[in-house]
């Protein structure tokens, strides 16, 4: 007997990258502000942070377990606008859009979305659901022979919702699902995953001979 695994689809762009504050985290759950959209998306990393226990009994490895306590995300685009790196960093700006970079500023909480096309033309959606971003690194260079396009990247940390433990959603957009990926970057609160509808936890993953 064999089991044929569904074919999974590769990932091929990324683009319509949303932030948007993380008003409430608490047992009543989680709510955000209003969305913001990043032009130019260019990249998103997440990358897990593990923490890992080894016991060891008989002269063996007896035991192993692993627990993810974080993930770095680093965002790349093409540009940020000053207000949009002040409201990522809180940095106050003024009327003429002058940010300043201060000492004391303290970076607000954040949900973020985007998708990425994969190679049927289907998107996956993603929701990043607590995030506080890190200060960019800044450098400024000359023109020479060619252009040399100078493009950012912020980075920062991802933490589990105290509401429910949730770290990020993700979900391939169907026909089925249009009503959830249609609104998936104005959405203001995190819906529950419905562990008792008939079809979760037993997804068709292929056929058995």
């Amino acid at each position: 007997m064999t089991i044929s695994m569904e074919k999974g689809l590769v990932r091929i762009g990324v683009r319509n990258f949303h932030f948007k504050e993380l008003l409430t985290d608490d047992e009543d759950g989680a709510t955000y502000g209003e969305p913001v959209r990043i032009e130019g998306l260019m990249s998103v990393g997440l990358s897990p942070q593990v923490t890992e226990g080894d016991l060891y009994a008989d002269d063996i490895l007896s035991e192993y377990n692993s627990a993810v306590t974080a993930f770095d995300i680093t965002v790349g685009t093409k540009a940020f606008t000053e207000k949009q790196r002040a409201k990522l960093l809180g940095y106050p700006i003024d009327s003429n859009g002058k940010m300043r970079v201060t000492s004391n500023a303290i970076a607000p909480y954040f949900g973020v979305t985007f998708e990425a096309e994969r190679s049927d033309g289907s998107y996956e959606f993603v929701q990043v659901h607590k995030v506080r971003f890190s200060p960019l690194e800044e450098s400024w260079e000359t023109k020479g022979s060619s252009i040399s396009y100078q493009t950012p990247s912020i980075s920062g940390k991802s933490m589990a919702l105290l509401f429910n433990n949730a770290f990020y959603d993700m979900i391939g957009g169907t026909a089925e699902n249009a009503s959830v990926t249609s609104k998936w970057h104005e959405s203001k609160s995190v819906e529950p995953i419905d562990t008792d509808d008939e079809d979760s936890g037993s997804h068709d993953v292929g056929s058995e001979d």
